[in-house]
């Protein structure tokens, strides 16, 4: 974290989102505070906006397909697919597809 602005303690990070004519969820995320100036693709964050769209949409039932497009303005792009399935007014969770590009890996042990 970064102590010059305060937040030693605390993070916070920016997901701004806007659907095109076409239907494709473009997405940015940013953490300047984490040190994550932008992040060119983030899947939970691609399924937590999938569930919510699909939550908030009026119908109890209902197959929903999301495209996301993330990463274009920096030059890495991902597209990942996000699926969600509701069925009497209950979201189930969502289902990520698409690819990247592993930049770390690891393990977390309970």
């Amino acid at each position: 974290m970064d102590e010059n602005y305060g937040y030693e303690g605390d993070f916070f990070s920016l997901l701004v989102f806007f659907e095109a004519d076409d239907g494709i969820l473009h997405t940015r995320m940013f953490a300047p505070l984490g040190g994550i100036p932008e992040d060119p693709a983030i899947g939970i964050t691609a399924t937590a906006l999938g569930a919510l769209l699909a939550e908030l949409a009026p119908v109890s039932d209902g197959k929903f397909d999301f495209a996301t497009h993330q990463g274009d303005y920096m030059g890495r792009p991902s597209r990942l697919h996000v699926t969600v399935t509701k069925v009497a007014g209950r979201t189930d969770p969502p289902i990520l597809t698409g690819s990247c590009v592993p930049v770390i890996t690891g393990v977390l042990t309970l």
